[in-house]
């Protein structure tokens, strides 16, 4: 109360008394606030998350990856999220340039294809975020892992639509609400010679 700091005190006895040593942990305490607030943060976000520490293992999770994935906390820690999330169809070039970035201290991102545990496909968008100490050397990466197993599913209906309506025998015209033409297939310039 009388200087508004954080203290830590260590009280030791002897003959003549009592020996008092204060320590500032001012540094301390409001690292330990903002760890607390941005753990709150990884903890309750609907995105995976996790801390891999330098040798490629995870050292945490949040709830959001153990429901996206289906592997408890325990069965992640401990274990590299390649080994966990790849299968037959996973990228090895998208996860080779992840390595890459990850072993060169640097961030990444990108859309992986990732099996969870009882072998179902999610498209996960990754970015990769390296943490670095005080003093500029890296502790650890801090993942993110959004779904984007649904809007993966809705771009290849529009390719698979749009490559219907480009290969269509009928002849196909789109026009804006104002009925100007901005588009045609190639059976419409077949069929009109335009």
């Amino acid at each position: 109360p009388q200087t508004g700091k954080w203290v830590e005190i260590d009280i030791y006895p002897y003959s003549n008394g009592l020996s008092v040593f204060f320590k500032d942990i001012e540094d301390r305490k409001n690292a330990e606030q903002k760890l607390a607030k941005l753990s709150l943060v990884a903890q309750e976000t609907n995105d995976a998350v996790s801390f891999v520490e330098l040798n490629g293992k995870v050292s945490w999770v949040n709830n959001a990856y153990t429901k996206l994935t289906g592997y408890s906390f325990d069965e992640v820690v401990g274990k590299r999220n390649s080994d966990l999330l790849s299968g037959e169809e996973t990228s090895a070039e998208t996860e080779r340039l992840m390595k890459e970035k990850f072993y060169k201290s640097q961030p990444f991102e990108g859309e992986i294809l990732c099996y969870t545990k009882n072998n179902g496909k999610r498209w996960l968008y990754s970015t990769g975020q390296p943490v670095f100490d005080s003093d500029g050397r890296l502790v650890r990466y801090f993942i993110i892992q959004t779904d984007i197993t649904e809007r993966k599913k809705w771009e290849e209906q529009v390719r698979r639509l749009s490559t219907y309506v480009e290969h269509s025998a009928d002849p196909i015209i789109i026009t804006d609400q104002n009925g100007i033409i901005k588009w045609v297939n190639h059976s419409f310039e077949k069929t009109t010679e335009y």
